[in-house]
Parts: structure tokens; C-alpha cells; sequence
């Protein structure tokens, strides 16, 4: 049995990378502390290659471009998230509503 999307996901990354970055900047459209997990620091991200019908982030990920949020690069990202992890006290961090690596301009830590 072979698997037919209705998109080539490898193309879709290519493409929503392309919306979704600024040179090395990703688009990001909330950081928030979360109750999850006994209390988690959360970023949440905008687009993705996927679109996981279940994604409670679908209608983002759909048209990221639409989607308002603001660029960090992936210090400013981990520095945000340590902020709101001492803050409140908390030993866990994640980043959500997308995936975060879609290509080579999103995965490059230079």
C-alpha cells in the first residue's frame, strides 16, 4: 500500500521555509509558560510542511503567511524560553505548532 498525500511535503517545506524566515530568523507568533507536564515554557511556532489533519494549529500552518508573529533567531528563542522557565520554576522547554526544522535555512545554528 503506498501512501497518497494531497501535497508533496517535501515541496511544502521548501516553500513555508521560504515564508516563514527572515535570513536566519524563524517566525514565531507566541512564547507562554504551560501547566503540561507539571509546567513547561512554550514557543509556538508558525508553519508547517505536514499539516496533520488533527493539528490543533492547522488553520496557522495552512496559510502562514496570513498568520501574524514576529522573527527570532534561535538564541533569542532560547533565551525567551529560560526567562519563562525561571521564572516559573520550571525544568522543561518545547516549541509547538509546527515543525521546527524544515529545511537547511531553519536547522542552520551559525
Amino acid at each position: 500500500m503506498v501512501l497518497r498525500l494531497p501535497f508533496n511535503p517535501l515541496q511544502r517545506a521548501e516553500e513555508v521555509e521560504e515564508l516563514v524566515m527572515k535570513g536566519q530568523k524563524r517566525k514565531y507568533y507566541r512564547f507562554r509558560p504551560a501547566r503540561y507536564y507539571g509546567g513547561i515554557a512554550t514557543a509556538d511556532l508558525v508553519g508547517c510542511n505536514l499539516l496533520c489533519a488533527y493539528c490543533w494549529n492547522y488553520d496557522r500552518n495552512l496559510e502562514p503567511s496570513k498568520c501574524e508573529g514576529w522573527y527570532y533567531s534561535h538564541t533569542e528563542v532560547a533565551e525567551r524560553l529560560l526567562a519563562i522557565a525561571r521564572r516559573k520554576g520550571f525544568n522543561r522547554i518545547r516549541l509547538t505548532g509546527a515543525e521546527p526544522i524544515l529545511g537547511e535555512r531553519s536547522l542552520d545554528t551559525s
